[in-house]
């Protein structure tokens, strides 16, 4: 009697493994890189140039074609087209070499002057949402030059993974939806505003418009809205959560997304 339940245990337990709403599925293999420099100022302890980047890079794919395509775009928004050739290995050291060289030439130019030139940049990029049809992708970073203040952005993608195909507003929404979409995010943005001591009058509503930044999760849509976007650099960045109930109707049918949200 021992024997016949044990081997329902196991039974149960290889059902369990082999379901599909038990396994997530995802379309990539991601692989950690991360690489920094960080060069001292001539005089004093101070750093004159630093560099910390940490980026989940997509490596391996079900789909050679696919995973070429989110390579491609990915490198190409982070770190511009020079480098869509380069191994995935030495995307990073290239990368900090590149603007350690041109650094170089910048504080060169400069000498004698007064003011020692400084360089800062750090970058967090991740998947944040994956499943079997579906890749939202996030990269944050922070850049200073010199100044008050450094800036901080954050670039947002959604990618069909069955062709790596980077999607946009109007492969996802109904058309003619901008006018709903923006009525909506403003009702959003008025509710976000009050919330942080802020009112509409603080911001630039004509330039909230639907700005392709924006990110995908199985709870509904994020639009990232970074300094100067829609506000001044004294507001800060602005993040609008529009929940799947909101959006379904907006949402062309029999699309990555509507599959994902209904």
């Amino acid at each position: 009697m021992k024997t016949f339940k044990i081997s329902l245990v196991l039974l149960a337990t290889i059902y369990m493994l082999t379901s599909c709403d038990f396994i997530e599925r995802t379309a990539f293999t991601f692989t950690s890189l991360e690489d920094s420099l960080m060069v001292a100022c001539p005089q004093g302890d101070a750093l004159c140039f630093e560099m910390k980047l940490k980026v989940e890079f997509p490596t391996k794919g079900s789909d050679a074609t696919a995973l070429k395509n989110v390579q491609r775009t990915l490198t190409t928004d982070l770190f511009t087209e020079k480098y869509i050739d380069v191994s995935s290995e030495s995307l990073l050291p290239t990368y900090i070499a590149s603007c350690y060289e041109d650094y170089n030439l910048v504080e060169t130019d400069i000498k004698g002057s007064p003011v020692l030139y400084q360089y800062q940049e750090f970058l967090t990029a991740v998947p944040l949402y994956e499943s079997d049809d579906l890749l939202s992708y996030e990269a944050t970073r922070y850049v200073f030059t010199g100044g008050s203040h450094g800036l901080e952005t954050t670039m947002c993608w959604v990618f069909d993974v069955t062709t790596g195909h980077q999607l946009t507003e109007d492969d996802i929404f109904i058309d003619n939806y901008s006018d709903e979409l923006i009525a909506l995010l403003t009702r959003l943005l008025e509710a976000d505003a009050a919330k942080r001591n802020l009112t509409l009058k603080d911001f630039w509503l004509q330039q909230l418009t639907p700005n392709g930044n924006f990110s995908v999760t199985e709870d509904g849509i994020f639009y990232h809205f970074n300094p100067y976007d829609i506000a001044p650099y004294s507001v800060g960045s602005t993040r609008l959560f529009i929940a799947k109930n909101e959006l379904l109707p907006l949402l062309k049918k029999e699309t990555p997304v509507y599959e994902l949200l209904k």
